[in-house]
């Protein structure tokens, strides 16, 4: 589960799935960027174009470390 918050739509959180995640940052300066694909629960009546930053916080299911063979 993700929640998306964008500056250019203060106060608006939308929520989805990490469909896609490359785990290989790009250096943007001193900054790293993340690649990812999300798909959104209910699609906005707001319009997204191609490289809008936005703040993704990902909640990663819990689990049970296998137990040693």
């Amino acid at each position: 589960t993700v929640q998306v918050r964008m500056d250019a739509f203060p106060g608006k959180v939308f929520t989805g799935r990490l469909i896609v995640f490359n785990p290989v940052p790009k250096t943007m300066g001193t900054a790293l960027q993340y690649q990812g694909k999300i798909r959104l629960d209910n699609v906005p009546s707001v319009s997204f174009y191609e490289g809008m930053s936005a703040r993704v916080s990902i909640e990663a299911p819990q689990t049970t470390p296998a137990a040693p063979k």
